[in-house]
């Protein structure tokens, strides 16, 4: 049996990722808070009036800060709602707070290795994405089906195929993003003037 090579990231690598785990924690804590406000609504028989769109939407919010500060309610749900509506407030601004860190992150040079083994948190993020690009891009749904119809009954092996795939056009778009890099900009005028 083959032993695996292993990567040990260096500190500025281990920092970095601290930025990123926090960035995805928040969001997690963000979807909770956001279902804490649609059960307590739930649970209260309050159900969102018709036209208003989906949930979270500026009409949606609009409608949630009104129930909040309205007398319509009980004072004891509008108090629940308010905490609720504070807490979902806070928790977006760290996140908006978070996401200009993990730009900067994203601008630097060193962004560690992935692995068979690789985060969770990257693999999860890279299925939502893959079913959000599977759903809305005709060619990568085109791409899905295909790989499905290769063998049907391994759906999972079809997904971990587009989450490759769009790994990798993530990979060359951010390398197109950043520009070449110093060393590549040397290598390609000394090509140049040979």
């Amino acid at each position: 049996m083959a032993v695996r090579a292993v990567w040990v990231p260096d500190l500025e690598t281990r920092l970095d990722r601290e930025v990123v785990r926090g960035r995805g924690d928040f969001g997690e804590v963000v979807t909770r808070a956001k279902e804490k406000i649609v059960s307590l609504l739930a649970r209260n028989g309050l159900e969102k009036p018709a036209g208003l769109g989906g949930n979270w939407t500026v009409k949606h919010r609009a409608w949630l800060e009104e129930l909040a500060g309205g007398e319509r309610l009980d004072w004891r749900l509008r108090v629940a709602l308010r905490s609720e509506l504070s807490y979902l407030a806070a928790c977006e601004a760290e996140t908006e707070y978070l996401d200009e860190h993990v730009q900067a992150v994203a601008a630097s040079d060193r962004k560690g290795h992935i692995t068979r083994q690789g985060p969770r948190r990257l693999r999860r993020l890279l299925a939502q994405a893959v079913q959000m690009w599977v759903r809305w891009d005709p060619k990568a749904a085109e791409g899905y089906r295909r790989l499905v119809g290769k063998s049907p009954k391994r759906k999972r092996i079809a997904k971990v195929a587009m989450m490759r795939r769009l790994a990798i056009r993530l990979w060359h778009a951010a390398l197109d993003a950043r520009g070449p890099s110093a060393a590549e900009a040397v290598a390609s005028a000394e090509t140049r003037t040979s």
